[in-house]
């Protein structure tokens, strides 16, 4: 007789009662969810969200070698001057720009944009896309005002939901507002340092998934034509309950 997993057994119970289990990374990012990417200023978040969402975009696989069928991403991005540092990043981390939609505040000419009062118009955009895999959201705080947090949460939760699509928000560890994204999340990943100049990243809350996480390093590249820019690569995988 075959031995279960905990986390098959989940799975199956959930596949059972009529609620597969859909991911966009095995074990680590669910698709119909609310994942939360968390660490210090100028830790790696923004490299991390850019990384996951090349990989989307180009159907290729997660550093554990999980292989996503997915391609179609919508990446907030207000950190980063589109043309001199956030398309550069991109293409140094092999994205397929043509299935990734960008909405950047420096590149489409808006202040900011408020999730909240353009819902309907980003829920039609996001339908008019078709097939829309995963919403990267880089930083939560530029997008949403302390206010508003709980309701566009609910909101971006139950869309996730109705068009099976994985929403993933980057945050700052150390806000005061961070606890109701934490515990809306189904799963929250740490990126902090680890042994020098490598970093890791962990999750610290995984529902149903595993403890597994990696570390990694960000490195220089070259992309020629006097453009320099930097990406991730990734090191070893960490498992489990190991001290990182």
């Amino acid at each position: 007789m075959k031995r279960y997993k905990r986390i098959e057994i989940m799975e199956l119970i959930k596949a059972h009662n009529g609620e597969p289990v859909l991911w966009l990374w095995g074990n680590k990012i669910r698709q119909r969810e609310f994942t939360v990417i968390a660490g210090n200023k100028s830790i790696g978040r923004s490299h991390m969200m850019i990384e996951l969402a090349a990989i989307v975009s180009k159907k290729e696989s997660f550093p554990d070698g999980w292989a996503t069928d997915k391609n179609k991403v919508v990446f907030f991005s207000d950190e980063d001057n589109y043309s001199a540092m956030l398309r550069p990043k991109l293409l140094a981390a092999g994205a397929d720009l043509k299935n990734i939609t960008i909405y950047n505040k420096l590149k489409d000419g808006f202040t900011t944009y408020n999730i909240k009062k353009n819902f309907e118009t980003l829920a039609r955009k996001v339908e008019d896309l078709y097939n829309v895999d995963a919403i990267f959201i880089d930083p939560f705080s530029e997008y949403v005002q302390p206010e508003d947090m709980i309701f566009v949460i609910e909101e971006l939760k139950a869309f996730a939901y109705r068009m099976s699509l994985s929403v993933i928000c980057s945050v700052d560890f150390n806000q005061d507002n961070v606890q109701p994204l934490m515990k809306a999340a189904t799963s929250v990943h740490l990126i902090t340092q680890h042994h020098g100049e490598k970093r890791v990243f962990i999750p610290i809350k995984n529902e149903f998934g595993n403890k597994n996480g990696f570390e990694f390093e960000i490195e220089r590249v070259d992309l020629g034509h006097d453009i320099k820019t930097t990406r991730i690569k990734w090191l070893n995988e960490i498992i489990g309950d190991q001290n990182v």
